[in-house]
């Protein structure tokens, strides 16, 4: 029988210390309600959370286009599930598809296609050529109509917010109001209630946001009668709170709720994160326990609707006002010139347990991450990143598990790309998200990520997002807030969502990127340049081939970035004077910081091996020159030093014992 997933809050500061006292529950899976719209955990299901049972929820959505898309995504799933192929089905269904496209049967032959070829830069290819079509019809559709926002009355900042997230996303005025409410992250169920929900719901209904049908279930001898409400049309999708709006609900043991008895002990908590509390305003949602998303893995992103049970709930936040105002300018400049740079994954290297499905998660998100093209970096070993690691051009980030940042991202040098999606999962890591150094929301934001998410207050790692759908969804083409309600198997529970959820990092077909990069002369040309290159090893092309394309571009040869690669190239090959030769060209191609300390790292070491001594101490000592503020200095001229002795050489032994006095002790026991 398998466990929920459990990280008691202090119980551990690092990866592998796990709890062991924990009681392992008995099994149980989601019951959905009648109306698929809502559910609880029933322990007479399945093995847990991580069961392989999967109980779906009824259709919700009463538009057709829907229902089609749902029979022909039924087929394909059936053909995935008997040849095995359903995991890579997340990299075949684009977001964007019309009802007509749904159900032309030209279009599903191609998909069943292209899902038997399992072949991901295929697969890109299509999406491409399909999607630059639709794209330019769905620019003139203002996304910003879709999106209600919410700003704190008695927070000067938080308004100003709103009014910037507005006036970029052009969201109609009548949809941005203020509340009265709080100044404290976290709030009583009470407070949350009849200054949050009731006022929320009472405006959606009134400006007809929401428009419900009621339906009597009488009373009988078991149960008492009830009214059930259901949203029979909605014009709006997401809901956006802005920096000042409380984020978590405080657990209150004074309600008493029908059918709380028979709710899992460990799931028989009425504490939540406002986010998630608000996805299910479209429906009568138990307060005991998660509810059951009826989003979950959803493979057509425009069905994530009111209709359906979910309301897209996501907010502008962070330790400061400036800070949220920067995730929306982010998010667009991305939107605009793409979301270029390195994938960082941090996996702990579990074999077996319940927490291997973290793991897992992180390790499929990789691995999707490399079929799009991205250069990827991926830690196993048991802790989290060390101090010591360059982190330049981060793109993409997820990895676990500390309790508060750690590692380079308590460095200030931690770069981050426009638009940058950094997730570290942890049962706390949005406990708060107004510090710069508390847990890691904040200190992500802080640092310059543009989207994250976290948790309030423990969630069980099951109902944490599926980084694996997350990741998917994304590269389809999901919008932010898409993908994390894709993502999440519970709401009404402890998930924050914070950045804009009108963000799309993969929106824009990559032929049309590339045409107006081209145009606009942009340097970032060089990162597309970088994604062609891992697409066509990915693709098993021939590494002397992609030597001759891009030694022979002109502009290739003035990128740090595509020099650099050639050097990884050659050196995986063990190819250490090739690979050596384009590291010191890159080194003067103005290379980032992070990147110059990550390639005279490497090169350093490339002349270690070979037995070239005296040149590694001279890039070592040339590193420090440079980075005085190098978190991993000390261990560097600890390298330096134990080379020189060993060689015997005195010259560069005083040289390097000079740096070594001056490091703060603080320092020097790191």
């Amino acid at each position: 029988m398998k466990a929920l997933s459990v990280c008691p809050q202090g119980r551990h500061r690092s990866k592998s210390s796990l709890s062991k006292n924990w009681v392992v529950p008995p099994g149980g899976a989601f019951q959905y309600d009648r109306r698929g719209t809502g559910g609880v955990w029933d322990p007479r299901l399945g093995d847990g959370p991580c069961s392989k049972q999967r109980l779906k929820p009824p259709a919700a959505s009463s538009l057709r286009s829907s229902q089609n898309l749902g029979r022909l995504m039924a087929t394909i799933s059936s053909i995935g599930e008997k040849s095995g192929l359903n995991p890579w089905l997340d990299l075949v269904v684009p977001h964007w598809m019309s009802p007509s496209m749904v159900s032309s049967i030209r279009l599903g032959l191609r998909l069943m296609r292209a899902v038997m070829e399992l072949r991901i830069w295929m697969l890109g290819a299509v999406v491409s050529s399909l999607g630059s079509v639709l794209s330019l019809q769905g620019a003139s559709i203002n996304e910003g109509e879709s999106v209600v926002v919410v700003f704190n009355q008695n927070v000067p900042e938080s308004e100003s917010v709103a009014k910037h997230y507005a006036t970029k996303r052009q969201i109609p005025e009548a949809q941005v109001f203020g509340l009265d409410l709080p100044e404290d992250e976290s709030i009583s169920r009470l407070i949350f209630r009849e200054k949050l929900q009731y006022p929320l719901l009472e405006k959606f209904r009134r400006e007809r946001w929401f428009e419900f049908d009621y339906k009597v279930v009488p009373a009988t001898h078991e149960r008492v009668g009830q009214v059930i409400r259901k949203i029979k049309k909605s014009s709006v999708r997401y809901l956006t709170l802005c920096y000042g709006v409380p984020l978590r609900i405080q657990p209150d043991a004074t309600h008493e709720e029908e059918g709380k008895d028979g709710i899992r002990i460990e799931l028989r908590r009425n504490e939540a994160a406002i986010d998630s509390e608000l996805a299910v305003l479209p429906i009568d949602a138990k307060i005991y326990g998660p509810v059951a998303n009826p989003a979950y893995r959803a493979i057509n992103s425009v069905s994530i609707r009111p209709e359906m049970g979910i309301l897209m709930v996501g907010r502008l936040d962070g330790p400061s006002h400036e800070i949220a105002k920067r995730l929306v300018d982010q998010a667009i400049q991305a939107e605009e010139d793409g979301l270029w740079g390195r994938a960082y994954f941090d996996i702990r290297g579990i074999g077996s347990s319940e927490y291997k499905l973290g793991d897992d998660w992180i390790a499929r998100a990789a691995d999707f991450s490399r079929q799009m093209g991205f250069e990827i970096y991926v830690d196993r070993e048991s802790e989290t990143f060390p101090q010591s690691l360059p982190l330049s051009h981060v793109g993409l980030y997820a990895g676990w598990y500390d309790v508060h940042v750690s590692g380079p991202f308590r460095a200030s040098g931690v770069e981050f790309m426009p638009g940058a999606i950094a997730y570290h999962l942890h049962s706390f890591s949005a406990q708060t998200i107004r510090s710069k150094t508390a847990h890691w929301v904040g200190p992500l934001l802080e640092a310059g990520a543009t989207a994250t998410m976290g948790c309030v207050y423990e969630p069980y790692l099951a109902l944490t997002p599926n980084l694996e759908v997350f990741f998917a969804r994304l590269f389809q083409g999901y919008s932010f807030g898409e993908a994390a309600y894709a993502s999440q198997q519970a709401v009404s529970w402890q998930t924050t969502v914070v950045g804009d959820p009108l963000y799309r990092p993969f929106g824009k077909p990559l032929p049309m990127l590339q045409a107006e990069l081209q145009q606009k002369k942009s340097s970032l040309t060089e990162w597309l340049g970088l994604m062609n290159i891992n697409r066509a090893i990915v693709n098993n092309t021939p590494l002397e081939e992609v030597f001759r394309v891009v030694k022979g571009d002109v502009e290739s040869q003035m990128s740090s970035i595509l020099t650099e690669k050639l050097g990884d190239l050659h050196h995986d090959r063990k190819e250490s004077d090739e690979a050596i030769e384009h590291y010191r060209r890159a080194l003067q191609l103005n290379p980032s910081s992070q990147q110059d300390i990550r390639i005279r790292l490497r090169l350093a070491a490339l002349y270690q091996a070979k037995g070239a001594g005296a040149e590694a101490i001279l890039v070592y000592l040339n590193l420090v020159d440079r980075h005085p503020d190098y978190i991993g200095r000390v261990e560097v001229l600890e390298n330096a030093r134990v080379l020189a002795t060993k060689l015997d050489l005195k010259d560069q032994l005083r040289e390097i014992e000079q740096y070594l006095p001056s490091q703060p002790a603080a320092e020097t026991a790191k």
